[in-house]
């Protein structure tokens, strides 16, 4: 517990040098690194201390020599990056044992990947004499590599369309944590998503290890709008920094099916010729529900302040209300419908259902 508490401490104090005046910042970090030092009878001390980023995720290589005489014992302190001091990295209690050597050797422990370390290696000899080495103020463990997810199989998509995939918490399958992109070799790339969630942020490529369910979607390049969504049948993918490119197979994927808590509708007889991406339920110009196809299936949420469908709320509702299909924005078809010689332009809705309608006979075009 003590040296937990010495932990936040010293962190509290970095955060709350940001603005200090420059003479108190020096005072308690050091305006330069300390430089290699010595008590009592040493012939060498650690004059050659080293430390560079590793090959691996979470990495750092270090070397140097023995001291002279050969001390009893060598520990390498670690703290926030832009200590200069050696006493205040010491004195956060970081350390682990370490053991000269003349080439650069990784660190046995594993540091957060990306992140910048300062550091400072100690040798003791006897109750009282002690080494220390230069401080080395920064440096940064090995990043982890950008995901990368390979479907053997998937194959072109079709002129207009693009394939975009995404991943999702197991535990909110709604959101997604990161959107991929094919690159030059059809493997998909991810990266943080933007602010709204919808696009890949390229500036921030994905690298948060972790298990995720993966959803391939076939959008139209225009609108990027999903058309068709695929789930990944398998055991979720798992994304660690020893794994971060993955081979899966398209023959292991099938299309996700509709929420079961929605009100669900299916439309037949939709002519080739004629795309629709969307479906709208409406209360005279405002949205009720709104859908994205999925193979002819519309599955109903309440929408978003955007328009789009809102994952987290199926849409079950009761009351009379006009139907849109949509291309993108663009209205395709409104509900029409003529029966014993009266028509309507408004569909009764019963709560939640599951909806057949015919695109011949039920849609005219606007």
């Amino acid at each position: 517990m003590k040296k937990m508490l010495v932990w936040g401490t010293v962190a509290l104090v970095m955060l709350a040098l940001t603005g200090c005046d420059e003479g108190i910042k020096d005072a308690i970090i050091g305006k330069e690194p300390d430089k290699p030092t010595i008590s009592g009878s040493w012939t060498k001390g650690l004059t050659d201390f080293e430390v560079k980023t590793g090959d691996q995720a979470g990495e750092i290589k270090y070397k140097f020599t023995a001291t002279d005489p050969a001390a009893d014992s060598y520990t390498l302190y670690y703290g926030t990056a832009g200590l200069n001091k050696a006493e205040q990295i010491i004195l956060l209690n970081k350390t682990m044992t370490v053991t000269p050597q003349n080439d650069f050797t990784a660190l046995s422990f594993t540091f957060s990947p990306g992140v910048s370390y300062s550091m400072v290696v100690e040798a003791k000899k006897g109750e009282n004499d002690y080494a220390r080495s230069v401080v080395i103020s920064k440096v940064m463990a090995q990043d982890s590599p950008q995901l990368k997810v390979t479907v053997n199989g998937i194959g072109n998509a079709p002129t207009g369309k693009i394939w975009g995939a995404s991943l999702l918490a197991p535990g909110d399958p709604s959101t997604p944590v990161a959107i991929g992109m094919q690159d030059a070799s059809k493997a998909f790339v991810f990266y943080y998503p933007n602010a709204a969630a919808t696009s890949p942020d390229f500036t921030k490529p994905f690298k948060t290890p972790s298990t995720y369910l993966l959803a391939i979607a076939l959008a139209d390049i225009a609108t990027q709008k999903p058309e068709v969504i695929y789930m990944y049948n398998k055991n979720p993918i798992t994304y660690t920094t020893s794994n971060t490119s993955i081979t899966i197979d398209w023959d292991d994927f099938s299309e996700s099916a509709p929420s079961v808590n929605s009100t669900v509708i299916t439309i037949t007889n939709i002519p080739a010729t004629v795309t629709i991406t969307a479906l709208a339920v409406m209360d005279g110009i405002t949205p009720k529900a709104t859908a994205m196809v999925n193979n002819g299936i519309f599955a109903l949420y309440e929408p978003t302040i955007l328009g789009t469908p809102d994952n987290l709320k199926p849409w079950k509702g009761s009351g009379s209300y006009s139907i849109t299909l949509l291309n993108g924005i663009t209205p395709v078809a409104s509900y029409f419908r003529i029966t014993g010689g009266t028509t309507s332009s408004l569909y009764t809705f019963t709560g939640q259902e599951t909806i057949t309608l015919n695109y011949s006979t039920d849609f005219v075009a606007p």
